[in-house]
């Protein structure tokens, strides 16, 4: 019931045909993305954070109180992420413009498939 609160009351929500959908808020960084790719001998091992399962247990949280509340849940972990690794660079795109933050040039480039997720979305019955 608390959590349930909490998705209603603080988490910002998106409306699809007037239903409320929450958007997942994904890990980020524990780095510097821009301190890192900068620095001598930077590689995408020394620039990915790779997050512990437990910490992952907030996102998955609100996933399921969303479900419990019978609203959408727009999971973008995926769009940032794999398998708990955030990498600070994808292809050649700086992605994070901070530890939590997406730089305007990746979100231009996810923007395609994070508005087709979006459109997916149903609340949960």
């Amino acid at each position: 019931a608390e959590l349930r609160g909490a998705i209603k009351g603080r988490f910002g929500r998106a409306k699809l045909d007037g239903r409320p959908v929450v958007i997942g808020d994904p890990e980020g960084l524990s780095l510097d993305p821009v301190a890192c790719v900068s620095a001598p001998n930077a590689s995408m091992s020394t620039c990915t954070t790779t997050w512990p399962a437990s910490a992952l247990a907030a996102y998955d949280a609100v996933a399921r109180g969303t479900r419990a509340s019978r609203v959408g849940f727009l999971p973008t972990r995926g769009l940032v992420c794999h398998q708990r690794q955030c990498p600070a660079v994808v292809g050649h795109t700086i992605v994070w413009m901070d530890t939590n933050h997406l730089t305007g040039i990746y979100s231009a480039q996810v923007a395609a498939p994070f508005r087709a997720a979006f459109l997916r979305v149903k609340p949960s019955p």
